[in-house]
């Protein structure tokens, strides 16, 4: 594992709860006109999606609950949304997902990792090609993120 990757998505991700700390719930839940979801969607996305590319494709159990990974994944509206009690529970384990990964990397790393091709139109063939390409992900979602908060 890249040490670098860790480093790039803890501090991609307190960059994310710093720019969620300065907004409301409500705030997070607003769909611009013109765009099709909201902070919070590309929040929910941001944490499913690493579950998925890392863990999912890896075979081990995701640490984030079925319904919460349907409701964000590639191709919701960005309507769906979560309780305020739930959106905040993610936020606090949102950096702990980082911590597992590091913790988790060795026992991943021995397991076939499930091939995958992206929207982005890049295939994944190992654990260590999605932690990477994890980060490029969030890195998009982030600015997403950013553009939405100039237009709440």
């Amino acid at each position: 594992m890249n040490k670098n990757d860790i480093h790039i998505l803890r501090v991609t991700r307190k960059n994310i709860l710093e720019l969620l700390e300065n907004c409301t719930y409500e705030q997070v839940c607003i769909i611009p006109k013109g765009f099709s979801n909201s902070i919070l969607w590309n929040f929910g996305h941001i944490a499913i999606v690493q579950q998925l590319l890392i863990y999912a494709l890896s075979g081990k159990e995701m640490l984030i609950d079925k319904e919460t990974v349907d409701l964000f994944r590639k191709g919701q509206t960005g309507k769906e949304i979560i309780s305020e009690e739930e959106y905040l529970s993610l936020k606090e384990r949102f950096l702990s997902f980082t911590d597992a990964l590091e913790k988790d990397y060795e026992d991943l790393s021995k397991r076939e990792y499930k091939s995958y091709t992206t929207s982005y139109n890049i295939t994944l063939n190992s654990l260590d090609e999605a932690i990477a390409f994890n980060n490029t992900h969030e890195a998009v979602h982030f600015g997403v993120m950013m553009a939405l908060k100039k237009l709440i």
